[in-house]
């Protein structure tokens, strides 16, 4: 008898690290507690998912770092991670570390990796916000 073989599939990571000319209290004012959106699908997912993409971002803070969960309705993706946030002199440093995990059989490191970029930009576009 042969056993099916399990694989794991470990989780595409993103890391953002920025100092704003802010204070933390301003940007974690600023950053808030998430919320819903739209989103539209990266053209590398553009043949698997019809989008917009509603996405659902919810920020949980505890002092100064924030446990985050994004989600993506109906698609087997959440991404999952912390926000940190540190005096720096006249400034706040920012880190952010997210991991994407795509739920799907054979391509999940795929729509992992198109994802992941598109979550870093959309982290740096609010950071740009905070920087004016």
């Amino acid at each position: 008898m042969t056993k099916a073989r399990q694989t794991v599939h470990m989780a595409t990571a993103i890391s953002v690290q920025r100092s704003v000319p802010k204070s933390v209290h301003e940007v974690r004012s600023a950053l808030g507690t998430g919320g819903r959106r739209e989103l539209a699908v990266p053209a590398a997912l553009a043949a698997f998912v019809r989008g917009p993409l509603v996405v659902n971002d919810v920020r949980t803070w505890n002092g100064d770092s924030a446990d985050v969960v994004i989600t993506v309705e109906g698609q087997p993706v959440r991404i999952a991670g912390t926000i940190g946030l540190r005096p720096a002199s006249d400034a706040c440093d920012v880190d952010v570390a997210l991991a994407v995990t795509a739920d799907v059989p054979f391509v999940g490191s795929m729509v992992e990796s198109a994802i992941a970029p598109e979550v870093t930009a959309l982290i740096n576009r609010e950071l740009d916000k905070l920087v004016g």
